[in-house]
């Protein structure tokens, strides 16, 4: 492969691989194309009017501009000045296909992620569950609690990352989102129940839900995260873990969350 076909795939990749951002850019760009050219042509749209109005004499007297939309109907008007705005509209239309295109390969993409959460979750719980049934319960919490004790070492909670929600004096952490936050294990205890409890009448209760419940921000993609029934109750398993001689209230799921999408 020469050196025109290396960089001609490089340069395809590139594009294929920020083709949301360009066509996004290029619809930006069209709308501000579009508005200018339209307001180009109202003036040539304008002096046909007035030339075909002189040229057929239907008004009485001079032409007055504020008489020329009198003097057609809205078809022959269209017929007049048409011509004028067709650089106008050939760059709506392009802006209308960059628009479609941009979202098509952002809704493939997020389909295609949302394939991959699938598989790996999975994957995941037949692994958890594989683990269990060779191992034992005992030893399977020991490896997720040494799993989670390794993520607090290398991300150590700090005053900037705790969340003070007012609810309790237990630095607790979220197994799912990483998130530090001050609470208690009674708390959440009742929260879970509160959420089971839901789930009866609702059959869906996202992540968001809980997270409002213990004082949390939000996460963006929260509400189409969840548990169902079809999955199971809600059920969280506690792990006392250290940092530092001070103890940390991990939260895990025995059932983790699942995209509805």
């Amino acid at each position: 492969m020469n050196k025109l076909q290396i960089f001609g795939t490089k340069l395809g990749n590139t594009l294929s691989k920020n083709s949301p951002a360009i066509l996004t850019t290029a619809a930006v760009g069209g709308l501000i194309g579009t508005a200018i050219l339209a307001v180009k042509a109202t003036p040539k749209a304008m002096s046909l009017l007035e030339f075909e109005d002189d040229r057929y004499d239907y008004l009485e007297g001079s032409p007055r501009f504020e008489q020329i939309t009198d003097a057609f109907t809205k078809k022959e008007i269209i017929q007049i000045c048409y011509e004028p705005y067709l650089p106008a509209i050939a760059m709506g239309v392009v802006t209308i296909v960059c628009i479609i295109g941009a979202n098509t390969v952002n809704n493939r993409r997020n389909a295609a992620l949302a394939s991959l959460y699938s598989v790996a979750d999975t994957s995941l719980r037949e692994y958890r569950h594989k683990v269990r049934q060779k191992f034992g319960d005992a030893k399977a919490t020991d490896v997720r609690d040494e799993i989670e004790q390794d993520r607090i070492n290398k991300n150590p909670p700090n005053k900037e990352q705790i969340v003070y929600t007012g609810q309790g004096d237990v630095l607790c952490k979220d197994s799912y989102s990483g998130r530090y936050f001050m609470n208690n294990i009674e708390h959440i205890r009742r929260t879970e129940n509160d959420l089971n409890k839901d789930l009866w009448g609702e059959d869906f209760i996202a992540l968001n839900d809980y997270y409002s419940r213990v004082g949390l921000d939000l996460l963006e993609n929260g509400e189409e995260i969840g548990w169902s029934l079809a999955t199971g109750m809600i059920e969280f398993t506690f792990s006392s873990l250290l940092h530092d001689g001070k103890p940390v209230l991990v939260i895990n799921y025995d059932i983790e969350p699942y995209n509805q999408a």
